[in-house]
């Protein structure tokens, strides 16, 4: 019998602020399928962080490949993006 696993819910409202981040990780040479992501509310601010799924809990830094982050207002102007090592 298959397994069912629980997949964090989200929103469908935050995902042009996921797409343009995929994007903005593309324009970079990585592929999305390599990471994680990870959604984050800063205020009024939305932050997509792409991680590495292997990277151990509580690591901190890069364990191998970058992170990479990408900050929007909410009319998803690109405030900050950045790798994260």
């Amino acid at each position: 019998m298959p397994q069912i696993q629980h997949i964090d819910p989200m929103s469908g409202a935050n995902y042009p602020a996921i797409e343009k981040a995929v994007s903005r990780l593309r324009e970079r040479g990585l592929k999305v399928d390599d990471y994680e992501i990870k959604l984050l509310r800063k205020d009024d601010n939305l932050i997509v962080i792409f991680v590495d799924p292997d990277r151990p809990p509580g690591m901190r830094g890069s364990s191998g490949k970058p992170g990479f982050e990408v900050e929007m207002s909410p009319d998803l102007h690109v405030v900050r993006e950045n790798f994260a090592r």
